[in-house]
């Protein structure tokens, strides 16, 4: 009976494949799950870790006293330390977490110790090419950034686009977020040819991914758009720039910090194009934004600032530009010390100011220092 021997062997090792199959296939949901558990129990004590520090403004606990942001970041970097020992993928997750919070109010050298130590917990217990360990390359090339150690950040985001991709595959809105982090580095040190391709890559990916209305999005047209305006190519700056405010105040509304980059960002455009009324406005709108959710000593805010500045002096309103420019000054130096490029650049701006207002002597001294 060849046929029929020949069709039950064939059938027995199908069955035997789908065997295999489903125990691989069991292997990998049940270390899914796994993964799933222990990512959830970590959410847990996450999440109790930040309610018990809250509580120090509960009113038995401040007993009257203003509790501020910063006290309570301070109050759970120390608690850190001293708890959560047998514990270190929770604290390497909450290490992180107070890193980007000091980071995103413009603390970047508080930010990076705690960064770069949940970076090493997770690369020794998860292995080097983890994704979390992305997410930690990630925050930690932002902080570098920042503090303008550009070769370091380069680095850092490379390696974190490495690791995504392998995890992911090229087009996952992980990817695209490295690519971003990239081509902002070379947007920030002045490398606008390297960053558009970068730039127009993340647009391409977040915009499949993500969607056309997620607020992701709208970050990458606004990198886009701002380096196509440094390159001087404003017909084509100026949809994206536009389209990412559309985009920004239907996700987040119309006074979400992050919406006052593109308004910035036209401000710029239009005073490039001559239209300084409409330039004005959309700095303003941008400034009173920042001052509402930043307050008036963050490093994002003397950006806007300045911007306002040097549209009152192109405008020739030099006594309405000069003390923008000094609190823009004073801003950047309490924030990064007096040798940033930030302050470099403060500085010069207020040496071209007074060389125009005829303060030659002042101006020279501004200038060298710049």
């Amino acid at each position: 009976h060849k046929a029929g021997f020949a069709f039950v062997s064939s059938l027995l090792v199908l069955l035997v494949g789908f065997s295999i199959a489903v125990t691989v296939q069991a292997g990998r949901l049940a270390a899914e799950r796994d993964r799933a558990s222990e990512e959830a129990e970590t959410a847990r004590q996450v999440s109790d870790f930040l309610v018990s520090l809250f509580e120090v403004s509960d009113p038995s606990e401040a007993r009257g006293e203003t509790v501020t942001a910063r006290e309570i970041l301070n109050t759970g970097v120390e608690r850190i330390e001293d708890e959560l020992e047998d514990q270190p993928l929770v604290r390497a997750r909450l290490m992180g977490t107070m890193g980007s919070v000091y980071d995103s109010l413009g603390l970047h050298a508080e930010a990076r110790p705690l960064l770069e130590q949940a970076l090493k917990t997770r690369e020794e217990l998860l292995g080097p090419d983890d994704p979390l360990v992305a997410d930690s390359l990630k925050e930690l090339g932002n902080d570098l950034m920042a503090l303008a150690d550009y070769e370091s950040a380069r680095e850092t985001f490379e390696r974190m686009r490495t690791i995504y991709e392998a995890a992911y595959g090229p087009e996952h809105e992980s990817v695209g977020a490295a690519v971003y982090e990239l081509g902002r580095l070379h947007v920030r040190t002045g490398a606008s040819d390297e960053a558009e391709p970068l730039l127009a890559r993340a647009v391409a990916i977040w915009e499949t991914s993500v969607g056309p209305e997620d607020a992701r999005l709208a970050v990458g047209l606004n990198g886009l758009g701002y380096t196509l305006y440094e390159m001087g190519r404003f017909e084509e700056a100026q949809p994206l720039l536009e389209r990412a405010v559309e985009v920004w105040e239907n996700a987040l509304g119309a006074d979400h910090p992050d919406l006052s980059a593109a308004l910035t960002n036209l401000g710029l455009l239009h005073r490039s194009l001559g239209e300084i009324e409409r330039s004005r406005a959309y700095h303003e709108r941008a400034l009173a934004i920042d001052e509402k959710a930043l307050g008036p000593d963050h490093p994002l805010l003397a950006q806007t600032v300045a911007n306002l500045a040097i549209l009152h002096a192109v405008s020739g309103n030099f006594a309405e530009a000069q003390p923008l420019f000094e609190r823009v000054l004073q801003i950047n130096e309490k924030a990064f010390g007096p040798e940033h490029p930030d302050v470099g650049r403060a500085v010069a701006n207020l040496g071209i100011l007074h060389a125009d207002m005829g303060n030659f002597e002042t101006a020279l001294t501004y200038v060298e220092r710049g």
